[in-house]
């Protein structure tokens, strides 16, 4: 089954590639439309898709207009796999079990209503939360220093790499 391509996704892809629309972003929008329509129930990736179709086009962006139903069930499933535990805005996406009747893989939200998340409009990337609890999305500055840090080092003893 071949699903029609969306007006949605074409101007939500185009606004992404014109570096608008960060991939959190684009995740926080997800998943908030995905607490909007199914809150803590859990779901089927082939009843996410439309949904992330329109809100997800930079995880679509490869994909071509005709690909099928499985294909884009696929790759959304992939990329819950890869984010499951992960926290954008106030939601965190866990693995809720498998579907008994045909053994997929079922997926719902949790909802934290946390000081500590950031607001909506943060331009942060999302993280693994720790102790089952959200974090706020803001260490991408603690992996940034690291980075700086690393630079350091290796101009206090350039040789030290190869050892």
């Amino acid at each position: 089954m071949k699903l029609p391509a969306s007006p949605a996704f074409s101007a939500t892809a185009k606004s992404f590639t014109n570096g608008r629309i960060s991939k959190t972003e684009e995740w926080r929008s997800f998943t908030s439309e995905w607490w909007r329509q199914f809150e803590t129930n859990a779901v089927k990736v082939s009843e996410l898709i439309v949904t992330s179709r329109e809100r997800l086009p930079a995880l679509f962006i490869r994909t071509r207009d005709d690909a099928s139903e499985r294909s884009l069930k696929t790759t959304l499933g992939k990329a819950l796999a890869k984010r499951q535990d992960r926290t954008y805005g106030t939601f965190a996406i866990r693995r809720a079990g498998e579907d008994a009747r045909n053994g997929g893989t079922l997926w719902r939200l949790e909802h934290h209503d946390c000081a500590d998340v950031p607001p909506e409009d943060d331009q942060t990337s999302a993280e693994l939360p720790q102790a089952n609890r959200p974090i706020s999305d803001t260490n991408a500055e603690h992996a940034e220093l690291a980075d700086v840090d690393s630079r350091v080092m290796h101009n206090f003893w350039p040789d030290a790499e190869g050892h």
